[in-house]
């Protein structure tokens, strides 16, 4: 799709190197409550079109992720438009959009100081998991083998899939679950063995699901369930 729509209600909800992210409520999609909006901001190399084509690579390779994602314009602006993952909670999160205290005391310090600061606008939904913190992971084990099985799979086929493209929920009534939600650093290699991609796919997941651990997860329960990822990721 590649159409002008309608967009109401559009608030903005975090953003990041490459795009401004916003909610908002079309008309044009009356069986979402709400919507998520992308507009690039940053990497000019990070075209629109190349983020959609690597959503339809990974929803090829039936990987989970959302259920839609297309470019439409609103008021002459280019949007990706895609699904909104947290209208209800649990909520998807990506450790990679986080804001931790330690980086908001380092840049008062630095902007006393008189340093050039950039403003970035805080993600609404990784910042209200950090500071409210996961209590439970349930059927952890079971999700990083079901992930170890998806990346076997895309691995043979030469897929790449970068840490920040997971997004991860979990609460003490649902189990942990992951979608593949960010596009940018997905790749197709044609060079490597099948051994090399997968190992590559494995650090990638590891490195996302440990973050998520670190930032969202109470302290108490940090060292368990790394404990488990280790075990369950480089179990044969």
């Amino acid at each position: 799709m590649n159409q002008t729509i309608k967009i109401s209600n559009q608030q903005k909800i975090g953003e990041g190197g490459n795009w401004e992210v916003f909610e908002a409520y079309s008309e044009n999609y009356p069986d979402y409550s709400s919507i998520i909006l992308k507009t690039r901001n940053g990497d000019p190399n990070c075209s629109i079109k190349k983020y959609i084509e690597k959503f339809k690579l990974i929803q090829l390779n039936e990987l989970p992720t959302v259920s839609f994602l297309e470019k439409i314009y609103n008021d002459g602006i280019a949007y990706i438009i895609t699904e909104n993952l947290n209208i209800v909670s649990p909520f998807y999160v990506s450790p990679n959009s986080v804001i931790t205290k330690e980086q908001k005391e380092t840049n008062e310090k630095l902007k006393a100081l008189g340093s050039p600061i950039k403003n970035r606008t805080e993600c609404v939904y990784e910042q209200k998991v950090y500071e409210e913190k996961i209590k439970v992971i349930n059927g952890l084990e079971n999700m990083i083998n079901k992930v170890k099985e998806d990346l076997k799979r895309v691995s043979k086929k030469g897929i790449i899939i970068d840490y920040d493209s997971y997004f991860l929920k979990a609460s003490n009534l649902e189990n942990i679950d992951y979608k593949i939600a960010d596009f940018d650093n997905i790749y197709e290699d044609r060079k490597n063995s099948f051994l090399d991609i997968l190992e590559n796919n494995f650090q990638e997941f590891e490195r996302a699901l440990n973050s998520f651990i670190d930032y969202f997860v109470i302290k108490e329960k940090r060292n368990e369930y790394k404990l488990c990822l280790t075990k369950t990721v480089h179990r044969q």
